[in-house]
């Protein structure tokens, strides 16, 4: 029951991603329009090579206007189907009722908890994440299987999740791990081998040129690096404790009342969280020497929950070390992003993987405690995480209306948008008439719509102002409240008839929009578009 719960609650949330283009789906969209079928699915984007991804993301351009849904509910089909295949493929192992329902609950958080909403609530992040964990889990429950036969389909999801995203490179080594707590015979390692080969010389064959080079150098730093990000579902999960300006958001007096001295108290001791070294390193230490225990515990007993577990761990444990050698120079620019959201999918691996071992270690009825526990103390996050995802949606959706609009003011966060992105792929949506300008509101922009078409809607307290435009010439920021409820945008039309904006209901309730032109004369009139 409480697994089902979990899943369930990850599944809604995947629902909340924002249906339209956001942080570098811009740049993949840009790049879809601007090369040829398929050359444009063939590339390496920023070192990953994402062909099953991008063919998913250039047939919801071509069929649903790059409308981010396809993606959406491919993605939800992926985790689901990483749920579904880890619980019966371990289901075989003839666990007992009790620690089944705890291994259950274990895999729903490590996929599902809302700790990951960086990649279970936008889409662009859905696919190739949840592509890479259901390779990871067919192909380590394939290998523990046996047989040549088998090796083979473990080695071809292995390929099928390094061709989805570069963290799914890892999932060879964690296959090659399994072989060799079952001790497999060398026919098993051949194909696994072979295949890593093949996926390595296509990498290099397609590598785009922007990969950052590897260094090794600074061993002692890059340890560090890798024990700090692996604490980072920890520090997620206790977030308001370690940053005042979360805590600061926490939703009850009380709770702003404890957490927020205890989070002043550690700023002021140790920095800024995201940049501090303790107690992540700590967590990080402590996550290293119980997968050591695992390793041990694994090669002792062969068991098929502690064997999947281990190289569950194993598989986090590579991306981990991939991230911090390959990304080292991004991180000295930009330390904060060590311990970004967006890796939370991958570190929560890890500790669900030595969690699965744990379960395998004591009695039934202690390990179903011990996964309710985890899941107990996960709940505070479930909730503050998902805010922090619907924010992200928010900031999204506003600045995606603004950019259908042509208007960005300096003041307008883009979240994780880069401009430079947003404003090369514009030019080409626009002519395909995709993502934002399929919408029936944009395509009404600088037009001089039939008053037949649409429906005056009657505001209150309507402010317009002149912004600045990052993206031209100056426009105009409408602001308004709503006599009569609707969820769609709704047109901003000038006085001479023309549709030069849209608008949208924010969280709070008030509408915003934008305008283009700096002049206009007249009052702004507000309209919703009729159906049809």
């Amino acid at each position: 029951m409480a697994a089902t719960l979990v899943v369930g609650w990850g599944l809604f949330a995947m629902l909340q991603a924002p249906q339209v283009p956001y942080a570098d789906a811009w740049r993949f969209l840009a790049h879809f329009l601007s090369e040829p079928f398929p050359r444009n699915v063939l590339g390496a984007d920023n070192g990953h090579l994402e062909l099953f991804p991008d063919l998913v993301r250039v047939a919801e351009l071509e069929w649903f206007a790059a409308s981010q849904r396809l993606q959406t509910a491919v993605g939800v089909l992926l985790a689901l189907a990483s749920w579904l295949v880890a619980v019966l493929g371990l289901r075989r192992a003839a666990l007992e009722p009790a620690r089944f329902g705890a291994v259950a609950l274990a895999l729903a958080l490590g996929l599902f908890w809302v700790g990951n909403f960086r990649a279970l609530m936008h889409a662009n992040e859905t696919v190739h994440a949840y592509a890479v964990t259901l390779g990871l889990f067919a192909g380590l429950l394939l290998a523990w299987r046996g047989g040549v036969g088998a090796a083979v389909l473990a080695a071809a999801c292995a390929v099928f999740a390094s061709l989805s995203f570069g963290s799914g490179l890892a999932v060879f080594p964690a296959v090659l791990l399994v072989l060799a707590l079952r001790r497999a015979p060398l026919r098993e390692w051949l194909p696994v081998a072979l295949a890593l080969i093949g996926v390595l010389l296509l990498m290099f064959a397609l590598r785009d040129g922007t990969a950052e080079s590897v260094s090794v150098a600074g061993v002692s730093a890059r340890i560090e690096s890798l024990l700090r990000w692996l604490g980072g579902p920890a520090l997620f999960a206790s977030w308001p404790l370690w940053d005042p300006e979360i805590a600061a958001r926490v939703p009850t007096t009380l709770l702003r009342a404890v957490t927020g001295p205890i989070a002043a108290a550690y700023e002021q001791s140790a920095g800024p969280v995201m940049l501090a070294r303790w107690p992540h390193l700590a967590w990080g230490l402590l996550g290293l020497g119980l997968f050591a225990g695992a390793l041990w515990r694994s090669w002792k007993s062969r068991a098929a929950l502690s064997v999947v577990g281990t190289a569950t761990a194993a598989f986090a444990l590579c991306v981990g070390a991939l991230i911090v050698v390959v990304r080292a120079s991004y991180f000295e620019e930009y330390a904060d992003q060590l311990l970004a959201p967006r890796y939370l999918v991958w570190t929560s691996l890890f500790w669900t993987g030595l969690l699965l071992v744990g379960l395998d270690v004591l009695r039934p009825a202690r390990g179903a405690a011990l996964a309710l526990l985890v899941c107990v103390l996960l709940l505070p996050s479930q909730l503050w995480m998902y805010r922090l995802g619907m924010g992200q949606t928010e900031t999204a959706e506003r600045s995606a209306l603004a950019a259908a609009v042509g208007v960005i003011e300096p003041g307008l966060s883009l979240g994780e948008t880069e401009l430079r992105d947003l404003a090369n792929a514009l030019p080409l949506l626009q002519r395909a008439g995709a993502a934002v300008f399929a919408w029936p509101q944009a395509r009404q922009l600088d037009r001089t719509t039939d008053p037949a078409l649409w429906t005056a809607v009657e505001v209150d307290l309507l402010r317009v102002s002149v912004v600045e435009n990052r993206l031209g010439e100056p426009g105009r920021r409408v602001e308004f409240e709503l006599l009569q409820s609707t969820g769609e945008p709704l047109l901003l039309i000038d006085a001479d008839g023309v549709v030069r904006g849209l608008a949208r209901r924010e969280a709070d309730g008030r509408w915003l929009g934008w305008m283009r032109g700096a002049a206009s004369e007249g009052e702004v009139r507000v309209a919703r578009l009729r159906p049809g």
